[in-house]
């Protein structure tokens, strides 16, 4: 490694970006050469840059996260880069399959710049081992997410949930988008990777449940999130999506709109 670390970061929330830039510009053992907001983009400038430290959130249009992680096991220097991955969502199987890539270490959003800033230092040092700071990763989850039992009751109130945000956001309870809505949020609450495969996993499961087609739960989707928008309820609306808000007319993907308000339900119910 240089004495100065070259850092790259992929992420699609302007917001953290904008911080990330703003902190890591100001560290003299940092350089920042690349920010990208796309994972396909993100992607093309770390193999052509190749920094020391690559920084990458799960959850990103074009290509997720963890098909940039696949891409990375083929590099040929990809033993000379540190690879931490940003999340709002850890389930098991998650962190069992980062812990089998090249994935050296991973953070749990939100998260403050100085905790980034130190595990770079950590797993760029002879300090620690990688099995020493996953250790504590591990620990420091355990602190926050103790183990629940499942329950009709928990399903319930996580259903509760996720139809207030809805309603909030002014998604009408009588069109078919918001009941298509309201479970894919769930599933993706329960488990990140269908982020991965929308059209091929988590479209089709909210299909077999509403005896519908994924075309059909697409199309739904993408109408009521058009009716949200229409509606122009800017202060709730702002909550959510301000990155998008910045760009055009603003208005998010299915996707997008999916992993936004699972993101902040599931941070809400972490004690």
């Amino acid at each position: 490694m240089s004495e100065v670390l070259e850092v790259a970061l992929i992420d699609s929330d302007e917001g953290f970006c904008d911080r990330f830039a703003e902190y890591f510009s100001s560290r003299q053992n940092f350089s920042i050469i690349d920010i990208a907001r796309d994972g396909e983009e993100g992607l093309e400038l770390v193999k052509k840059n190749q920094p020391d430290v690559l920084i990458l959130d799960l959850i990103l249009p074009g290509i997720d996260g963890m098909a940039i992680i696949e891409e990375l096991e083929d590099m040929e220097k990809k033993s000379e880069m540190t690879v931490i991955v940003l999340t709002a969502f850890m389930k098991e199987k998650v962190a069992a399959r980062l812990r089998d890539t090249a994935v050296d270490y991973y953070l749990l959003k939100p998260v403050e710049m100085e905790t980034v800033e130190k595990r770079i230092e950590q797993l760029t040092s002879n300090d620690y081992s990688t099995g020493e700071i996953q250790e504590e990763i591990l620990h420091e989850r355990d602190e926050k997410e103790p183990k629940k039992s499942a329950g009709d009751g928990e399903q319930l109130d996580l259903e509760a949930e996720v139809s207030r945000t809805l309603h909030k956001l002014g998604v009408p309870a009588h069109i078919r988008g918001y009941l298509y809505l309201r479970e894919a949020i769930m599933l993706v609450i329960d488990d990140i990777e269908m982020l991965g495969a929308v059209t091929k996993e988590l479209y089709p499961r909210v299909a077999e449940k509403y005896d519908a087609t994924s075309s059909r739960v697409e199309r739904a989707i993408r109408h009521a999130v058009k009716v949200v928008w229409e509606n122009d309820n800017r202060e709730e609306l702002e909550k959510y999506f301000s990155s998008t808000m910045a760009d055009g007319d603003g208005r998010p993907t299915n996707s997008q709109f999916i992993a936004e308000i699972a993101e902040r339900i599931r941070i809400k119910k972490m004690p």
